[in-house]
């Protein structure tokens, strides 16, 4: 193939990553641009306790040089624009960076993945669960680490795996205030209520004070004293040294044109991953992976399903040939939540693992001795 194809992929996280190797290993001929505003990736799975206990993982366990996934390949074959993509143009088929780059393709890939109120300061203490479009992961999670240590009482909103899993690391701390709340009847609403019973019993254990059935209708920050208050749909309000959310997440998407949206900010695809515009118009040459897509669950473990499906399209967009596999998204579910570093719950299958099974595998160090494999970069 003498066409040496211009393959650019926006986000550098797990399914960033993935694809660009990916894309490197089925396309020798090709050249692929990474764009990401930094060189660094995070291995957010092990958020909760790195922000938790700052001592426990050295920075070099969990942030990693990008650059080391793709040793031995050339500047030809291999490049990482270190910027945050402000737009592309699929018409014209480039993406611009806010740097004022303006890089042209031949075929696209979105993986800009996900953040967090709490990744964004939006009515929450900056701590960076997940990476965002905007800044430099390595910048914000050394502030976040000294901020959570020095603190004395701390609010968690969210009673999801990230909010449940940091208040069971919390609640280790001698001295420490916690508070959870959850606007749901019960935590990790999307696990069987036996869970739910099993997570709550072990964070009241820790000390961990939970609050069901109440939504914070806003928080804020006296720019004096520094204290957070957050106050309550019922009226009352929760002060604490620190105000942490951890509901949801929020597309990366600012530089994404709004007609391949849903109206809920996540890229459309069909089953092939190509991006899809109004009219349900396939859009030339463009594709999103990951969490960044319509397609749920959200979750690192699915991206390893969908990477190849990507990549086997793409090749034969460029070659002309080859299958076109569709992808379907998985209806069971499998989820470790460690709750401390003795117990947890979760759910694999329909079943409910026993505490100390989550504690002796994802609990002992959440995944981090397998980071480098996990990311790709070892």
């Amino acid at each position: 193939m003498s066409f040496k194809p211009t393959v650019i992929v926006i986000g550098g996280s797990f399914a960033g990553i993935g694809v660009a190797k990916a894309l490197l290993a089925e396309l020798p001929s090709a050249k692929v641009l990474l764009i990401n505003p930094s060189e660094k990736v995070f291995f957010n799975i092990a958020a909760p306790r790195i922000f938790a206990k700052p001592t426990v993982f050295k920075p070099s366990q969990y942030l990693f040089d990008i650059k080391a996934a793709f040793r031995g390949y050339r500047s030809e074959a291999f490049e990482i624009v270190k910027d945050y993509a402000s737009a592309i143009d699929t018409s014209a088929k480039t993406a611009t960076t806010q740097g004022g780059a303006i890089l042209h393709y031949d075929q696209l890939v979105i993986a800009s993945g996900t953040t967090t109120a709490s990744a964004t300061g939006t009515d929450s203490t900056i701590v960076p669960f997940k990476t965002t479009n905007t800044g430099d992961i390595e910048d914000l999670i050394q502030p976040a680490q000294e901020a959570i240590a020095n603190a004395k009482s701390i609010l968690v909103i969210g009673g999801g795996p990230v909010g449940v899993e940091f208040a069971g690391e919390l609640g280790e701390r001698a001295g420490l205030r916690v508070t959870l709340v959850t606007q749901s009847d019960r935590l990790l609403l999307s696990l069987k209520a036996s869970a739910s019973k099993a997570a709550r019993a072990l964070l009241e254990k820790n000390e961990v004070k939970v609050r069901t059935n109440c939504k914070v209708v806003h928080s804020t920050q006296d720019p004096e004293t520094k204290v957070w208050t957050a106050t309550l749909d019922s009226g009352d309000t929760i002060t604490a040294d620190l105000c942490i959310s951890t509901t949801g997440v929020l597309p990366n998407n600012s530089f994404i044109p709004t007609n391949i949206l849903s109206k809920d900010g996540w890229v459309k695809v069909d089953a092939t991953f190509k991006v899809m515009s109004e009219g349900d118009a396939a859009v030339t040459s463009v594709y999103a992976v990951g969490d960044i897509t319509i397609h749920t669950p959200r979750l690192a473990s699915v991206i390893p399903e969908q990477i190849p499906i990507v990549i086997a399209n793409i090749k034969a967009d460029i070659t002309g040939r080859g299958a076109r596999p569709t992808y379907k998204p998985k209806t069971s579910l499998t989820m470790m939540v460690p709750i401390g570093k003795s117990g947890g719950t979760g759910q694999i299958f329909s079943w409910v693992p026993w505490s100390w099974l989550v504690a002796k595998t994802k609990g002992k160090d959440f995944f981090i001795s397998m980071a480098a494999g996990i990311l790709g970069t070892k």
